[in-house]
């Protein structure tokens, strides 16, 4: 079901007056002496780090971000990067209550395909949401594929589509997809580490995001952005080995991570 228009507009204006009175209560507080990268580990001196500014275009208000000088991640904002997981739930609850993706079937599918997808393996789509027709049309041609969604709940779900992570972490793939899901991640590598633990040996992740690149930087909701060398770093300290930069489709972009 969708959101009414008074139902948008009452999350909206929730989010725009939570976001405004933590940027007023930062105003009053001294910035961090030192800044920590969440890929690399590496700290140095806030003034050591390039910044990139933009605006949230969610509520979110002015988007501070830092690029890191030995592995080129750019990462921020800091707010977003420490929230807790109840609070990080909450701001995601709002987000769908006031937004629905546009339809990533095609680009999905596409990039699937990168996991060299065979019958008899088995494959998952982490992070899936309820508004892709890319399982279904994957397994009506044969291929068993499930998905994964944690906050996603209201209504029914397919029987393929899961809610509970320990369910799936149960089970071993040949492939696994997040598609659109890494720049949304506070910490990369354990996120990818946790991932290459669910594959079989000689198994594939694949992450497809355009954020490759410093793109779509207009929301709050994407914290980490891997050009340059980061995408490299990410794979090495997860012990994976990594494919070239892919286009599956125009406007998005996909790397092979290879498992052990």
């Amino acid at each position: 079901m969708h959101p009414s228009p008074v139902t948008r507009a009452f999350f909206r204006w929730k989010a725009r007056l939570r976001w405004s009175r933590h940027h007023w209560l930062d105003g009053f507080r001294a910035p961090p002496a030192v800044l920590g990268c969440p890929l690399c580990g590496s700290i140095h001196p806030s003034a050591d780090y390039a910044v990139k500014l933009s605006q949230c275009i969610f509520g979110g208000g002015p988007l501070l971000r830092h690029v890191c000088p030995d592995c080129d991640l750019i990462f921020g904002t800091q707010r977003m990067l420490r929230m807790s997981e109840s609070d990080l739930a909450r701001e995601y609850r709002e987000l769908y209550a006031t937004y629905e993706e546009g339809d990533s079937t095609e680009s999905e599918i596409a990039s699937f395909r990168l996991l060299g997808l065979r019958p008899g393996g088995r494959y998952l789509n982490y992070g899936c949401g309820r508004w892709s027709r890319s399982i279904p049309t994957l397994r009506a041609e044969g291929y068993d594929v499930v998905g994964y969604e944690p906050f996603s709940h209201e209504g029914a779900l397919p029987e393929y589509i899961v809610t509970n992570e320990s369910v799936v972490g149960a089970q071993r793939f040949d492939g696994i997809l997040t598609h659109n899901i890494l720049e949304h991640v506070q910490d990369p590598v354990a996120f990818t580490k946790q991932l290459g633990s669910w594959l079989k040996p000689g198994g594939r992740l694949v992450h497809a995001t355009p954020c490759y690149d410093y793109a779509f930087d207009f929301t709050r909701f994407h914290v980490v952005f891997f050009p340059g060398r980061s995408a490299e770093v990410l794979a090495a300290r997860c012990g994976m080995t990594l494919g070239p930069l892919e286009v599956p489709v125009t406007g998005q972009l996909a790397r092979v991570f290879n498992g052990a």
